[in-house]
């Protein structure tokens, strides 16, 4: 009886014992190796390894309520660099919602989608959009309140 009890009390400190390793792993670890997320100069970009596809998933100083802290002009970048290659953004995606300071905006002409790129930037007034840009998102400029102007690039398809 006593063996049984000790022999099951190893096997639970076993189990805690790995389960506390897997713990310490990085999530990246963890992730898909397909992929590979990096910080880099305020934006957090996702990265698909396979195809090259990157989008720019959020804009990463925050406000005390936890929205985007950026006011004036932003430009958006339109490359990133990983392990000395470099990747072109494709898609921008809800990275502004509700950043009430930012009053324009430059798209690299990298990107092709915007989805909810500038939901409830109240204080945004203008934007261009480039010729790659073919898809736009459909709460891309919801809530923009003050938009006055959206300028499409000469060859636009949109």
């Amino acid at each position: 009886m006593k063996r049984a009890r000790s022999k099951a009390r190893r096997y639970l400190a076993a189990a805690l014992a790995l389960m506390l390793c897997l713990s310490l792993l990085p999530m990246s670890a963890m992730a898909n190796d397909s992929y590979y997320e990096i910080d880099k100069d305020n934006y957090h970009f996702k990265i698909d390894l396979d195809t090259g596809y990157t989008s720019i998933t959020q804009y990463t100083v925050k406000n005390s309520d936890g929205y985007a802290d950026i006011s004036g002009n932003a430009s958006i970048p339109g490359t990133v660099t990983y392990n000395g290659k470099t990747y072109a953004v494709s898609e921008i995606g809800n990275i502004f919602y509700k950043a009430t300071g930012l009053t324009g905006a430059t798209i690299p002409d990298t990107v092709t989608t915007l989805n909810g790129t500038f939901q409830d930037c109240t204080g945004l007034t203008g934007v261009a959009i480039p010729a790659s840009v073919t898809t736009i998102g459909d709460s891309a400029f919801y809530g923009c309140s003050n938009l006055a102007s959206v300028t499409f690039a000469a060859n636009s398809e949109l």
